[in-house]
């Protein structure tokens, strides 16, 4: 398993906009890729838009 670094926008509606970033475990990129979508469509309160996954 590799280790990837996904990075989203993140918005709140009190607080604003910021960058967050997620530690993901996948064998390929587009596995690390859709387990970061589905870390962004779980956002309980604003929304979180998937920015960039990269190789650790």
């Amino acid at each position: 398993m590799k280790r990837y670094i996904a990075t989203f926008n993140r918005y709140n509606p009190q607080l604003g906009c910021s960058l967050r970033t997620y530690t993901i475990e996948a064998r390929t990129i587009a596995s690390a890729t859709k387990k970061a979508r589905a870390i962004a469509d779980a956002c309980p309160y604003g929304s979180m838009s998937l920015k960039s996954v990269e190789l650790a």
